[in-house]
């Protein structure tokens, strides 16, 4: 059974991972894990975490294992149950999801810096402002007199910006589900391309 729940695809390669998983261990050191490696290839390297304990007799159980494996033009970053005996879904209902997504976080950002590259954050939602109300024509405001031709609006501009900006679109990853903002080209989640817009 696969022992992860979670992965993450970054669009960012490194030669060699010991720079990253050497970020990534340093990281989950200072917040108290223990952490081993298990380099699989230059490319290719499991990460442990595990949660000391106090008690003698109890042997230490890696609370989250990482994989990590470079692939062509992209690099994979799997997190899970450490354990393949223990059931998906009994994972899932007992894992800390707030570990599995900080795991993610680390890696990718520690993959990132090694490459020299700027971490792809998430773009600001635009705000949304409410549309300038329109002018009421004196012809049709209340109490004026209904004599006399109708008044005309002046004619609208034909060049110049939009008096309202428009609304923000909003996609979603046909892979994922993930929310897509503005214009990306690819899913932020997964990597899929985004759908095109509507």
């Amino acid at each position: 059974m696969d022992p992860f729940n979670s992965q993450q695809l970054f669009w960012v390669t490194v030669p060699d991972l010991a720079p990253v998983v050497e970020q990534v261990a340093v990281h989950f050191q200072t917040s108290g894990f223990h952490v081993q490696t298990h380099p699989v290839s230059a490319t290719a390297v499991y990460v442990y975490l595990i949660r000391p304990t106090n008690q003698a007799f109890q042997q230490p159980k890696p609370e989250l294992m990482i994989y990590i494996e470079g692939r062509g033009n992209h690099t994979v970053v799997q997190a899970g149950a450490a354990s393949g005996n223990v059931g998906l879904k009994v994972w899932k209902a007992l894992s800390n999801p707030g570990l599995t997504r900080g795991a993610m976080d680390v890696t990718g950002r520690a993959l990132y810096r090694v490459a020299g590259q700027p971490f792809p954050e998430a773009p600001a939602p635009a705000p949304v402002q409410p549309p300038a109300p329109s002018p009421i024509p004196p012809s049709v405001m209340p109490g004026s007199p209904v004599s006399g031709p109708p008044v005309s609006a002046p004619p609208a501009p034909v060049s110049g910006p939009p008096a309202t900006p428009p609304s923000r679109l909003v996609r979603y990853c046909t892979r994922c589900g993930s929310e897509i903002l503005g214009e990306a080209k690819f899913c932020g989640q997964c990597g899929a391309a985004a759908p095109p817009h509507k």
